[in-house]
């Protein structure tokens, strides 16, 4: 309906299909916002809420647009895409005709087109897309992770999108994009514009077994200066910073207490 508003805390939103926006679809000034009030942890089983495993042939995991918007905080958005055996569009999502979508404090991972590719994994087409303190992870089959006809803006977040798989922008003539402090793995580019720009892997713990939190020495920690504005927790509600500046992406790294590992039980580490 127009103008309506959906709240969902620790929402799981699974193995559904449309023709358009498989997860979630917003029109007509209607708003969503996915979120959760306690933290999140390194299993599926135990995340936050979840967009995930969704199908359409565009915009696999959710479609925003005619003024709508969508807030992704804390989310796992994962494993999205056109349906097997179909070629789609936007696997992730799609924004357009002012439409917005907003991701802070999420994970966005291995979402990609079963078969061909599309012009992007996020297809802006005249909407506005904000990504704050998010990594993106293994999305495949894209020519581009973002496709902006619209406007684009991100900050202090981790972009890693797997080998063999397309570049980050597309920016179209009509299109606008900035980004600051952004860790962005070896091998893909940028348009020029981009500020306090990190090249480097973010030795992420174990993100095929969904684990994004940082290790010790990765490039991310207290890459960004300052405060990321509306992004006072990471997706284990640890505060931010906890170092000399907040980390790029959705976890804020917290060193052990003991050298050894003992608090986490790791017996390996332990010393004699």
């Amino acid at each position: 309906d127009s103008g309506s508003r959906l709240d969902l805390d620790r929402a799981f939103i699974a193995f559904n299909e449309a023709e358009q926006g498989g997860g979630i679809y917003a029109d007509n000034a209607a708003e969503i916002s996915l979120h959760s009030d306690g933290p999140c942890a390194g299993s599926i089983a135990e995340w936050c809420s979840v967009l995930g495993l969704n199908e359409s042939p565009l915009g696999g995991g959710l479609a925003v647009s005619n003024g709508a918007s969508a807030v992704l905080e804390l989310t796992l958005v994962a494993r999205n895409g056109p349906g097997a055996g179909q070629a789609g569009d936007a696997p992730i999502a799609t924004v357009d005709t002012a439409g917005s979508l907003v991701l802070k404090g999420s994970v966005v991972s291995s979402n990609s087109p079963d078969v061909g590719t599309a012009s992007g994994g996020i297809v802006d087409t005249g909407g506005f897309v904000s990504v704050d303190g998010t990594t993106f992870w293994n999305n495949l089959g894209s020519d581009h992770l973002f496709w902006v006809g619209g406007s684009f803006a991100g900050q202090s977040s981790i972009f890693e999108i797997g080998a063999g798989a397309g570049d980050l922008f597309n920016v179209q003539t009509a299109g606008s994009w900035s980004l600051d402090c952004a860790l962005i793995a070896p091998g893909l580019s940028l348009p020029a514009g981009g500020t306090n720009i990190t090249i480097g892997d973010a030795l992420l713990k174990d993100p095929a077994g969904i684990d994004f939190h940082l290790s010790a020495g990765s490039p991310a920690i207290d890459l960004c200066p300052g405060t990321v504005p509306g992004l006072a927790m990471d997706f284990d509600l640890d505060s931010r910073p906890l170092g000399a500046a907040p980390d790029a992406g959705a976890d804020e790294y917290v060193p052990p207490l003991f050298a050894d590992g003992f608090e986490s039980g790791d017996t390996v580490a332990w010393g004699g």
